[in-house]
């Protein structure tokens, strides 16, 4: 059986490869991939699980490649379409918040299995994806902000800093945030929660980064589609 701390770096590894695809397939793709880790990570936060011997939830590489492919955005498009791929990422995770409550509202046949563990999954939906929502909405424009100022006024010539630096505050934001908006009450020791997922996030923004800061020599150009 592999181990927590073998499947998370496997896991990363996994999405930063498909981030590197979906920008050399262009700013659609980017846009698609940017809106389905807001989906994923709203409907995979409730999982815990040890790593390192502390608590995490299981949804930390979904939000820091969403910043990635955020920022990604912003330096081969401009800020104006970054902003637009956080406005359709919040309008399908409203759509997904929507359909959740309906998908419940049906009644199942008397001996259907899955009623159960769906009602379980998604009834704990609107809290989580309303806090997801705010903080998703806040953080993203403050990560433009800092990415465009960072761009325009320090590192003007590191793609990788300002990647770096702009994740770093944001993911912070963003753990914060969410861990008490969205999950104070349902996750065991929250402040460990807290820790351990920036701290995961840390190490995860350190491996997509060596691997984002060859985006420029891999794609020779990125064509707006």
């Amino acid at each position: 059986m592999l181990m927590n701390e073998t499947v998370f770096f496997l896991h990363a590894l996994i999405v930063v490869g498909f981030l590197i695809l979906a920008t050399r397939l262009g700013k659609m793709a980017l846009y698609c991939f940017v809106a389905i880790q807001g989906i994923l990570a709203n409907l995979f936060v409730l999982k815990q699980m040890k790593l390192f011997g502390l608590v995490v939830t299981c949804a930390d590489v979904y939000t820091i490649s969403c910043i990635f492919g955020i920022n990604i955005i912003c330096e081969f498009f401009g800020k104006k379409e970054a902003n637009k791929a956080i406005l359709l990422s919040l309008f399908l995770v409203i759509f997904y918040l929507i359909m959740t409550k309906f998908h419940l509202f049906y009644i199942p046949i008397s001996n259907e299995n899955f009623s159960v563990s769906y009602e379980t999954i998604l009834s704990t939906a609107p809290r989580i994806v309303l806090s997801s929502i705010l903080v998703f909405y806040v953080v993203q424009r403050i990560d433009v902000l800092f990415f465009s100022f960072l761009k325009r006024k320090v590192f003007k010539d590191s793609f990788l800093l300002r990647l770096t630096c702009s994740v770093l505050l944001t993911q912070f934001l963003d753990t914060f945030l969410f861990s008490f908006l969205g999950l104070y009450g349902t996750v065991q020791k929250i402040f460990q929660v807290i820790t351990m997922s920036y701290l995961m996030k840390v190490v995860i923004i350190a491996f997509n980064s060596s691997f984002c800061s060859f985006l420029k020599r891999f794609i020779k150009q990125v064509e707006a589609k």
